[in-house]
């Protein structure tokens, strides 16, 4: 029988909130504490596992569909294994299964984009929609990519890294030891109207590429930023190709609770999948 809850946790650059989450996107509980950047891995795993304790307490384990945890970092989502992680040191440690023994929580993990696009497409905006693209702007800056009504991972599971597309091969350098990604472009953005550029520059590779129907901005920055968001979306849509004929750019929906109701999404649908294949 399906659980009736499940608890979703997005990890970030600055802090780490965890919510208990029913079927419907209600947020029943939660809770934040700052991500405790510079002590390394198992401090911030330690973070993970008291935001989720103060929540779930006591709980019967049985109640709950599992636990999706979003990273803001490359997940082999296969493997649950973390590639690459810039802003949080946790590449080469086995998150999942730490967490996992210490809550005895079914965990799944995945990049912290990817999930606040599976919270838009089964709470919010991107319900109906088949073919669209997550921005996150916060941080840093992350991507999730739905296309043909499923999310897309690539062949490891570690595309939609949105914030790592080139856009200057001449410009400053990346954290990941590249140059003039949209990521560093963007934040380094001294006025509005660079970083409009920057982000309009993106939205046209994103739109002539994927040709989605709609892309959603979200994250701190964006969501706080309704000017940007606009400026960003009429230049771009200027500039692009026939995708742009019925695409709509806009804020997301589901605001800072995004990552959170996509983890929790997540565990619902890793929950439905191993139920489908016990039956």
């Amino acid at each position: 029988m399906a659980a009736d809850y499940a608890l979703g946790i997005d990890v970030g650059g600055t802090k780490i909130a965890a919510g208990l989450v029913d079927s419907r996107g209600r947020i029943l509980a939660d809770q934040r504490t700052a991500t405790p950047l510079g002590q390394g891995a198992y401090a911030v795993i330690d973070a993970i596992i008291g935001c989720a304790r103060a929540i779930i307490g006591d709980a019967a384990r049985s109640d709950f569909a599992g636990v999706g945890l979003g990273l803001p970092a490359q997940v082999d989502y296969g493997r649950q294994e973390i590639e690459f992680s810039e802003l949080v040191p946790l590449a080469g440690t086995d998150v999942r299964t730490l967490v996992a023994s210490e809550l005895g929580l079914s965990v799944t993990i995945d990049n912290d984009a990817n999930l606040a696009a599976l919270g838009e497409r089964r709470f919010g905006a991107a319900q109906t929609v088949d073919d669209f693209v997550m921005l996150t702007l916060g941080t840093g800056v992350g991507g999730g990519l739905f296309l043909g009504g499923q999310l897309y991972r690539g062949a490891f599971g570690l595309a939609g890294e949105i914030g790592h597309m080139t856009l200057d091969m001449g410009g400053p350098d990346c954290l990941c030891g590249a140059t003039g990604h949209f990521e560093t472009l963007f934040m380094e953005g001294r006025t509005l109207s660079e970083r409009t550029e920057v982000l309009a520059a993106a939205l046209v590779g994103i739109i002539n590429i994927f040709n989605p129907r709609l892309i959603l901005i979200g994250g701190g920055i964006g969501q706080s930023n309704g000017e940007l968001v606009r400026g960003a979306a009429e230049l771009a849509t200027r500039h692009a190709m026939a995708g742009r004929k019925y695409l709509q750019i806009i804020q997301a929906t589901l605001g800072n609770d995004a990552g959170v109701l996509g983890g929790a999404a997540l565990a619902f649908a890793e929950a439905d999948e191993r139920e489908r294949f016990v039956l």
